[in-house]
């Protein structure tokens, strides 16, 4: 099995005269699960972003196995994304169709791949439906069905479990320890910290544009403590809500 590495060095991004990463260094190694975690504004839509070369950066370089941004080959990484960018007005068999052509996957591969598929994500109602019909949690397996396909070294997962029923949970979260036994790289970047936490191998914290705490994860460890004490931005306030609740009874 390849062993691969993702190095982020020295990255900063500006936009608009405002720094939103800053000097950020971060290393990703296959067969882990590293959750993201920081919130709205801190920087992980941006760095996502940073990763796959959907903006560009300041200064900075970014590596895989040494091989640097340029010349990376980008049809093995995946975006499991939260299902606002689908494009709504196609049908779904018409999408992953589309992926699979993009990926210029040999039509024998794509055969075999979409019949194992099958047999773990059902998929078949709605084939025929546009994307804009679909449930939240259809779009979900939608995308994890392309996944399936592809079989990417790295996939980074934006809210993996939000608005989804338990069954359709328990599938993406099967799917995503299947691929870390792969020795895929894997990302959660989510909120939800208490779906994820049995999950991650290491904890990625990113607050005001810089990763703050990056640490290997027992599992069993107080989560939201650690990051209600690390991500200082957030949860630092000069007064608590309790305290202005009651401010009136002074």
């Amino acid at each position: 099995m390849e062993k691969i590495k993702l190095k982020i060095e020295s990255v900063t991004k500006i936009y608009n005269r405002k720094t939103i990463l800053e000097d950020l260094d971060l290393e990703l190694e296959s067969g882990n699960i590293y959750g993201l975690l920081g919130n709205n504004g801190v920087g992980k839509t941006t760095l996502t972003k940073v990763i796959f070369q959907e903006t560009s950066i300041k200064t900075g370089k970014i590596s895989l196995n040494g091989v640097e941004k340029d010349k990376i080959n980008f049809s093995e990484w995946f975006y499991f994304s939260e299902s606002g960018d689908l494009p709504k007005n196609m049908k779904s068999k018409d999408y992953v169709d589309y992926i699979a052509m993009l990926s210029m996957m040999p039509q024998k591969i794509f055969i075999n791949r979409y019949s194992k598929a099958s047999q773990i994500v059902d998929i078949s109602s709605y084939l025929d439906k546009k994307i804009s019909s679909l449930s939240g949690g259809e779009k979900k397996l939608l995308v994890l069905f392309v996944c399936l396909l592809l079989k990417p070294k790295i996939i980074f997962f934006d809210e993996p479990t939000a608005n989804v029923d338990v069954d359709h949970k328990n599938k993406i979260i099967e799917a995503m320890l299947a691929f870390k036994n792969e020795g895929t790289i894997i990302v959660i970047i989510t909120h939800l910290i208490d779906e994820v936490n049995h999950l991650l191998d290491r904890v990625l914290i990113l607050d005001s544009g810089k990763i703050v705490y990056d640490e290997p994860h027992d599992k069993v460890s107080d989560l939201k403590k650690l990051y209600k004490e690390t991500a200082k931005k957030t949860f630092q306030q000069e007064m608590s809500i309790e305290e202005l609740l009651n401010e009136d009874r002074k």
